[in-house]
C-alpha cells in the first residue's frame, strides 16, 4: 500500500473546481495507493527520468513515484493545455 502525499500548489488549484472534477481526480489519484503502475493512465514523462504523469480527462497531474518509501508525490496538477509549462517553469525558478 502506497502513501498518497499531495503538495500545496496542487491542493490550491483542487479548491478551485467545481465538487464533481475535484472528486473524479482525488478518486484517480487515490486509485494508486495499491499499484501505481497498473494504472493504464500513468505515463512516463519523457525527457524527465522519475516523473510520472496522470491523465484524468482534461486534466494532468505530475508525480513522482517512490517505490522503496512505498509513496506517491503528486507534484502539479492543472489543465493539459498549460500543465507541463507550469511546471517546469517553476523548476527552473529553483
Amino acid at each position: 500500500m502506497y502513501k498518497i502525499r499531495i503538495f500545496r500548489k496542487p491542493k490550491e488549484y483542487l479548491n478551485k473546481l467545481p465538487y464533481e472534477e475535484k472528486k473524479l481526480i482525488l478518486n484517480e489519484i487515490y486509485k494508486l495507493k495499491n499499484n501505481p503502475h497498473s494504472n493504464s493512465h500513468l505515463r512516463p514523462l519523457k525527457g524527465y527520468k522519475g516523473f510520472w504523469k496522470l491523465y484524468i480527462k482534461q486534466n494532468r497531474a505530475i508525480m513522482k513515484i517512490l517505490i522503496f518509501r512505498k509513496e506517491v508525490i503528486v507534484l502539479a496538477i492543472g489543465h493539459r493545455r498549460n500543465i507541463y509549462d507550469d511546471f517546469f517553469r517553476e523548476r527552473r525558478k529553483r
